[in-house]
């Protein structure tokens, strides 16, 4: 027990011993006891740090990027209070930052995880309540490898068909020495059952020998001695290829043997998409080397029909079918070959065996025992004649309904018949006639076919045709192969072509041809006049015949060679009387015959009479090709299209095409029309080229002209593009390229790109180097030219990994405050969040809340936040400090003060120092106020009783101050700064008294400042002052950087030294580098029953 005695405005200081409570009395001097003060205060039990560390301190590593710490506790007597438990402090070897873990006062063990593999110093201290005690000795010590972090920026793009390039970062975190990479990759998302291993200084692979056009997913692991994380997986399409050969390809006849149905199956790889069939056509005939009949039938695949229907194929012909399928890639291999054979069909059709078709073939018929009623029934049924009258036969009037394919007959048929007699061959007539002119002996060629006169097409039709024809009819001899007047069309079908005598034949049905429409040649369809005839007319004394060859445009004149006794001359052109002496075509009185600028109608027999004798002159009109027939010209792919060739000439000349390169114009997809034009139905691509027009013109027994056209067409192909590059997991931050790929066009088409009907790009590309959220949305390739446009889109959506608070930031709260921060600002689908406390699961929650800040809130926090498409972290210190209590007024404001102050942060008050309220903090403000009025109502003045209520608060102090430097220009340099001071003082940097220059980095961490300069240049030279500041007090302290010129042989001037640094200043106004430390302790230490008592004394205890 000791006192002491306090004058007015006098400040007494009394020691205490640490932990020992006190109990205070204040009474006036001036005062009888009765007038003593009783009043109660509260007090706090005062500890102070451990005088010593904790021993045999001792770091290993058991286990991977993991160190192992065990320690002895501090004796007791050394704890010097409550040991509230150790911190173990670690850094990065080299590092300036620190980081540290509270354990409890009962563990002697702790395992630091979470490390990388790299040296660590670490040193650990206990503390109390008053703070951190002597620390150990620093130990340095690398943990046990482990597996590396996930590769960074893996890539993945396919490089053919069949090939994939896989490229990575090293793992941000090795965690030892990476001995290889695994590549793992599957067909499936959730299993990549295939690897690849690479060494671990190897970054990319090429992974070969995978299926075509084929998604596969990727992922890359690396590995120490142990397994790492797995990257994200990723996903790439092989490019297309050809597909391969269509599978189980099948040909069937049908019973009239020149229609085949081709079926096959898809092939076993497709490849790509399949976008046409082609069904191929290879036609021979043993007994004719030089006939070929090819064709090439594309079936577009929009319907996936995997069948087709040939008609109009050649009878007697073998074929060799087979199939092949295209992406866009082109044609795959041609699938198995398959044969089938038409049914023969004599070169005659009229002469041959009979045959029937029964159970589903043909089979002789056996003629035997027929008779001649048989016979001609069976010529009729074929639709010829044999004997008879054929004209309007009622035979054929009863069946106008008969099938074209078959005709039914009612006939015995023996069972039984020689086979000799199997063979005999049955001969069936032709009747023909001339119709449509105005002349007997010349005309369109009919012919009587199944009951009705038909016209004969007049493709090969020529002067040996002609000549069986007249013979046929009983004429002397055949004149032309055409007729000069106009031939009525009288609306009858055509029913014979490709007529081919060799003329010496007695009648038509002796001659090779075609019968029936169903094999009528397109071009023919249109033409209404046919095959023609002249024949020399009957009961003429024909004295000479001759040929004329005229060109259209010419002036020509014709003179009659009969010699007679009289000069009298009479023309007769296609049986008309010529008498003009005026017109175009004349004659003169010496019987010459003037033709002025030929035409075409000017073709014919002129007949030349003297008396009774006639000479004929048979004008020919010489072919040539109309104006419409062009050297260049256009057609449009998937469309119609007419390639114009036509000649003009009389008779009129047969057209014929052919392209260069020898490939055969099947008659399938192209048809003649009826003036020799070519039409192409549908146009492919591939028609693009040269085309040759043959034009031939028969001009009577000896003459037969051709002459070529090369026709260079063009084939416009409408816009087709495909769109690659947009896989199905793009990744806010990838790099992303979207490339349009022109399939096909001609002319080549613009690219454009568009979004929302947007420009985005001009051509085939549309890069993101790191593409966004706002990016998504649908992309639209526009391709376009003379022909149309073609779009193709693809539908982006960019998954947004989490992306953490770029606020967060360390951060120093006062006691008692409430703090919160969010973890992540975006992510897409759900995100995970975990936050850690000196790696201690805290919360799940996105935002961490501290209701009410203590001191053992104090240290590192960490969030992650993870979800399907990547994972992101943060961390951040939190210093707590104490309360911003300001020195008071001595006069009259303490419990006005007191009042103000939240009671629960009086409570934090003792919390600081890890103490206990003695008496309730109500009952002691209180006793405060009631205290003061008491004061005042003895005359006593504050001033005797020199009240104060400061805070605890220590000015900063530079413990290490920046040092002055010399570094040659484009070298690094580095300044570090450290103060110490309560609450923890805040560093500034200035450089010549104003900002920081560019390029230079700042890291602060708990009272230490490190500016980080990666290359010098002479703009940075001068004064960095280090500017400490807390609560308390500034302070400052200051280094001077000199930079000196590169060296360089060229110059004399190689260094550059300043001699005007700038001295170290202080320009902070005086501000004082001392620091104080002022606390206020008002303990009571009574016992109840010294409570009693009424004497007391109260002091300030600095």
């Amino acid at each position: 027990v000791f006192q002491a005695y306090v004058n007015d405005n006098e400040i007494k200081t009394v020691l205490f011993k640490p932990r020992v409570a006190q109990y205070i009395r204040l009474y006036p001097t001036n005062c009888s006891n009765s007038c003593a003060l009783r009043f109660e205060l509260y007090g706090c039990d005062l500890a102070t740090a451990p005088s010593a560390a904790p021993g045999n301190f001792r770091v290993t590593s058991n286990s991977s990027l993991a160190l192992d710490i065990t320690w002895d506790a501090i004796p007791a007597e050394k704890q010097n209070g409550k040991l509230l438990g150790y911190r173990i402090y670690y850094k990065v070897n080299g590092s300036t930052v620190e980081y540290n873990k509270t354990v409890g006062p009962d563990k002697l063990v702790y395992q630091l995880t979470g490390l990388e593999f790299t040296t660590y110093v670490v040193r650990m201290a206990g503390y109390t309540a008053v703070g951190v005690g002597l620390s150990t000795g620093s130990v340095g010590k690398q943990p046990k490898g482990g597996g590396p972090s996930q590769p960074l920026n893996v890539q993945v793009q396919a490089v053919s068909s069949v090939a994939i390039l896989v490229k990575w970062d090293a793992p941000a975190h090795p965690n030892g020495e990476i001995k290889e990479y695994i590549i793992f990759y599957g067909t499936r998302k959730d299993v990549q059952k295939n690897e690849r291993k690479v060494t671990g200084n190897t970054r990319e692979r090429t992974i070969d020998g995978l299926r075509k056009y084929t998604t596969y997913y990727v992922k890359v692991r690396g590995s120490t001695s142990k397994p790492g994380n797995a990257s994200e997986i990723f996903s790439v399409t092989t490019f297309e290829d050809i597909p391969s050969q269509p599978q189980d390809v099948f040909a069937k006849l049908d019973k009239c043997g020149t229609f085949i149905t081709v079926s096959w199956k898809d092939p076993k790889d497709h490849n790509g998409i399949i976008i046409m069939y082609t069904v191929y056509f290879e036609g021979k005939r043993a007994y004719d080397p030089s006939f070929t009949d090819n064709h090439q039938i594309v079936l577009r695949n929009s319907s996936r029909s995997t069948e087709i229907g040939v008609e109009k194929l050649w009878p007697g012909t073998e074929y060799s079918i087979y199939v092949k399928a295209s992406t866009v890639k082109g044609y795959g291999a041609e699938s198995g070959r398959v044969e089938q054979k038409t049914l023969s069909q004599q070169k005659n059709p009229s002469v041959g065996r009979m045959e029937i078709y029964t159970n589903n073939s043909w089979e002789k018929l056996c003629t035997s025992q027929w008779d001649e009623g048989d016979l001609n029934s069976t010529c009729m049924a074929m639709g010829y004649y044999n004997n008879g009258v054929y004209v309007n036969d009622t035979w054929y009037a009863k069946r106008g309904n008969a099938s074209k394919k078959s005709s039914y007959h009612n006939c015995t048929i023996p069972t039984t018949c020689e086979k000799t007699l199997a063979k005999k061959q049955q001969y069936c007539k032709v009747p023909v006639r001339l119709n449509g002119a105005n002349v007997e002996y010349g005309g369109r060629v009919e012919v009587f076919y199944k009951g009705k006169w038909a016209k004969i097409c007049r493709n090969e039709w020529d002067f040996d045709d002609v000549k069986v024809i007249c013979r046929q009819l009983g004429f002397e001899e055949a004149l032309a192969e055409f007729i000069g007047s106009e031939v009525k069309d009288d609306g009858i079908p055509f029913a014979m072509s490709d007529v081919s005598c060799k003329g010496d034949e007695s009648e038509l049905a002796s001659c090779a041809r075609i019968d029936g429409k169903v094999n009528i040649p397109p071009q023919c369809l249109s033409d209404c006049k046919g095959s023609q005839a002249l024949c020399k007319p009957k009961n003429n004394k024909v004295l000479d015949k001759k040929e004329l060859y005229f060109d259209i445009g010419t002036n020509e004149e014709l003179q009659c060679s009969i010699h007679n006794e009289t000069s009298y001359t009479r023309w007769a052109i296609n049986g008309q009387t010529v008498n003009s002496t005026y017109q175009r075509i004349r004659t003169k009185e010496t019987g010459e015959l003037f033709i002025d600028k030929v035409q075409l109608s000017d073709a014919g027999l002129y007949e030349c009479y003297r008396l009774e004798y006639v000479q004929y002159y048979v004008v020919y009109v010489n072919a040539k090709y109309t104006k419409n027939t062009l050297d260049e010209q256009t057609l449009t792919a998937d469309t119609s299209g007419l390639l114009n060739c036509s000649a003009e000439g009389v008779p009129s000349p047969q057209i014929s095409w052919s392209k260069k390169g020898g490939n055969f114009l099947d008659h399938i997809r192209f048809n003649q029309v009826s003036d020799g034009s070519l039409l192409i139905s549908p146009v492919n691509s591939e028609d693009n080229g040269t085309f040759i027009c043959k034009m031939k013109q028969t001009k009577g027994p000896k003459r037969i002209t051709s002459n070529d056209k090369t026709i260079f067409v063009t084939v416009m192909v409408r816009p087709k593009v495909n769109i690659s590059g947009a896989s199905n997991l793009i990744i806010e931050g990838n790099r992303v390229n979207l490339t349009c790929e022109t399939v096909a066009g001609r002319p080549a088409p613009e690219i454009t790109w568009l979004k929302n009907k947007t420009l985005q790009e001009k051509g085939w590309s549309l890069l993101f180097h790191t593409i966004k959220k706002s990016d998504e949305g649908r992309y639209t390739c526009k391709a376009q030219n003379t022909v149309g446009i073609f779009t193709k889109y693809v539908d982006i959506s960019v998954m947004v990994p989490p992306r953490v608070n770029l606020k967060i930031k360390n951060v120093s709260i006062e006691v008692n405050s409430k703090f919160t921060e969010k973890c992540y600002w975006s992510g897409d689908s759900e995100v995970s969040v975990i936050w850690t406390k000196d790696g201690v699961l805290l919360s799940n929650k996105n935002t961490l809340i501290i209701k009410r800040a203590t001191f053992k809130d104090k240290g590192k926090y960490e969030c992650t936040a993870q979800n399907d498409y990547g994972k992101a972290n943060a961390s951040f210190w939190i210093d707590v400090t104490d309360f911003n209590f300001r020195e008071l007024s001595t006069k009259g404001r303490l419990a006005k003060v007191l009042q103000k102050q939240n009671l629960s942060q009086l409570q934090s008050l003792c919390e600081l120092f890890d103490v206990e309220i003695i008496v309730p903090i109500r009952a002691f403000l209180r006793v405060i106020i009631s205290y003061e009025s008491r004061v005042k109502r003895k005359g006593l003045t504050w001033s005797m009783l020199n009240l104060f209520v400061l805070l605890f608060q220590v000015s900063p102090q530079i413990t290490k101050p920046p040092i002055t430097q010399s570094v040659t220009e484009g070298h690094p340099v580095n300044f570090s700064c450290r103060a110490s001071g309560v609450p923890t003082p805040t560093l500034v940097w200035v450089f010549n008294n104003g900002d920081l220059p560019s390029d230079i980095s700042q890291t602060d961490h708990e009272g230490e400042s490190l500016l980080e300069l990666p290359s010098v240049t002479k703009e940075m030279k001068g004064t960095y002052k280090c500017k400490a500041k807390n609560k308390a007090n500034t302070t400052n302290s200051s280094a001077t950087l000199r930079v000196y010129g590169k060296f360089n042989d060229n110059d004399n001037d190689d260094y550059d030294f300043d001699d005007n640094d700038d001295k170290n200043k202080d320009d902070d106004n005086g501000e004082g580098d001392g620091y104080e430390d002022k606390v206020v302790v008002i303990c009571d230490a009574r016992t109840d029953e010294e409570k009693n008592k009424s004497d007391g004394a109260i002091m300030r205890v600095n």
